[in-house]
């Protein structure tokens, strides 16, 4: 039991030593993933970037005038898309963790 306890921490100080050495890898959209994946020459991929930022932009436009007819408060909107990614990223590590407990076994 203490032998677990102590390998747990011991674990838990590498993972932590790991995350000071090795910074972060920024996560690429999945539209830039694809892109990038694909066979297209540069100024098409480009092109195809543009126009999905100037269709993000609109949806925003979109979504502000919706908020506006529907008297919903923005600031309460972003509080839960907060916590919407916070939660997603518990969930991953949630999911880490639990594979990393199975590889252990």
């Amino acid at each position: 039991m203490e032998k677990e306890k102590i390998k747990e921490k011991k674990i838990d100080i590498l993972a932590l030593w790991r995350s000071f050495i090795t910074p972060a890898v920024e996560e690429a959209s999945t539209e830039e993933v694809i892109l990038n994946d694909s066979k297209l020459s540069e100024t098409k991929k480009k092109e195809l970037l543009k126009t999905l930022n100037k269709c993000d932009t609109i949806m925003g436009k979109m979504s502000k005038s919706y908020t506006k007819d529907l008297k919903v408060d923005p600031k309460t909107l972003l509080n839960e898309k907060e916590i919407i990614s916070k939660n997603k990223e518990e969930n991953k590590e949630e999911e880490k963790d639990y594979g990393e407990e199975r590889d252990d076994k």
